[in-house]
């Protein structure tokens, strides 16, 4: 009969990646690592998958696994080991896997503090992810995909810097879209005391970048097929045209504008983006000069 070392090795072999197929012995008080590979993956910071036979059946078993790899490798800044940087070698990787559970893994990759410009960079791999996932972007979007992740970490580094320097605040926890009729878009806001960054207007402002190349109709589509609803697709649109303009100024543009503008069409720094923002306050009116009485 089995062992319940083996029956624990066998188990450790479904997990998503090797640092993940730890188990605690409460009778030892413990850490078990039937892989014999998660620690010294850990401690090197390699996402390999723990299957007995090869990454390739790992993500057979369930082609979800890929998307989870790359956003571990993404958040943590891991390296992919080099059986997994060479899958999915089918294109048809997630055949039968159902849209639902695919924009999950999506949506939980692109929060901004899973870094989502590592974990995009990634899916334009061997088996072309990114197709899949955004078929509806059009080709000027997909064959360019490499310049939307730049577009993609250039916004990243100039919003963490904001944090840094507290200029504006976030939330990411999870995925949060924006339901018609609900507030507005924090960023499309004029009004810059307004510095709270909630999930979907960090989501907008990354597809924003992401997708600058898009057409109303490509980014329609992508809505689509991503389930964003038509709000979200409306504001993505906004930003997107404010931000291309040529010509912008804190009393035309809201905030999220000049930010997307920063990521997408220019070369500013995020150190002299944000040493020129917010803008100060107006000046205060002069206060009336006395009655005379």
């Amino acid at each position: 009969s089995r062992t319940s070392f083996e029956a624990l090795q066998e188990d450790a072999g479904h997990r998503d990646v090797t640092f993940n197929s730890f188990y605690y012995d409460p009778s030892t008080h413990e850490v078990v690592d039937p892989t014999g590979r998660g620690l010294k993956d850990l401690e090197a910071g390699v996402i390999r998958m723990p299957h007995p036979r090869s990454a390739a059946e790992s993500i057979a078993d369930d082609p979800l696994r890929v998307l989870r790899c790359y956003r571990f490798a993404a958040r943590f800044g891991f390296d992919l080991d080099e059986a997994l940087s060479l899958e999915p070698s089918d294109k048809n990787w997630a055949k039968g896997v159902s849209p639902g559970r695919l924009l999950n893994e999506v949506k939980k990759a692109l929060l901004l503090h899973n870094r989502p410009s590592r974990f995009l960079a990634l899916l334009d791999g061997p088996g072309e992810v990114h197709q899949t996932l955004f078929s509806k972007a059009g080709a000027q979007t997909l064959d360019h995909w490499q310049a939307g992740v730049g577009r993609v970490n250039r916004l990243e580094t100039i919003v963490l810097e904001g944090l840094r320097r507290g200029h504006i605040t976030s939330r990411s926890i999870q995925w949060r879209g924006r339901p018609a009729g609900s507030s507005k878009a924090a960023f499309l806001s004029p009004d810059w005391r307004k510095k709270g960054m909630y999930e979907n207007d960090w989501a907008e402002l990354v597809l924003a970048a992401l997708l600058w190349s898009c057409d109303a109709k490509a980014l329609k589509g992508v809505g689509s097929q991503l389930e964003l609803g038509g709000a979200m697709v409306e504001t993505i649109g906004k930003l997107q045209e404010g931000a291309r303009k040529k010509s912008i100024s804190p009393q035309t543009a809201p905030p999220g504008v000049h930010l997307l503008n920063a990521a997408a069409a220019s070369s500013e720094s995020a150190e002299s983006f944000w040493s020129r923002w917010p803008p100060p306050p107006p000046p205060r009116a002069p206060p009336p000069p006395p009655s005379g009485g």
